[in-house]
């Protein structure tokens, strides 16, 4: 695998880390439901903009989709760290990592079903 596709492979976890890390160290936080909404507009950006940069087609149906998991991932996350910034960041980009990848195994595999 070479680095650009191992970077491609990653780039969405990244993006979430880096809005993650953002949102927990630049804007005031008070409640686990604002930090998850502060969280998927940053990474919604994040990964807009790298769309956009990267002229990709059909960028809001997969910002939308992405938009979702960061939602529900970074909700899921604070209640297992929400007081340490670095951790939660972690856990947030651990799971995101984990529903992301596996809702997209999910699609491939219900697919792959009714192609048959």
């Amino acid at each position: 695998m070479s680095y650009k596709e191992h970077f491609a492979f990653w780039a969405a976890t990244l993006a979430v880390l880096v809005s993650v890390l953002f949102v927990n160290f630049f804007i005031p936080i008070k409640t686990r439901l604002d930090h998850a909404l502060a969280t998927t507009l940053s990474a919604a950006v994040v990964w807009g903009v790298r769309g956009l940069v990267e002229q990709r087609e059909l960028i809001f149906v997969g910002l939308g989709g992405f938009v979702i998991v960061v939602f529900i991932a970074d909700f899921l996350s604070t209640f297992v760290s929400f007081t340490n910034r670095i951790r939660n960041a972690i856990v947030t980009a651990i799971v995101f990592t984990l529903l992301y990848f596996g809702g997209a195994i999910g699609l491939y595999i219900l697919l792959r079903l009714s192609m048959r």
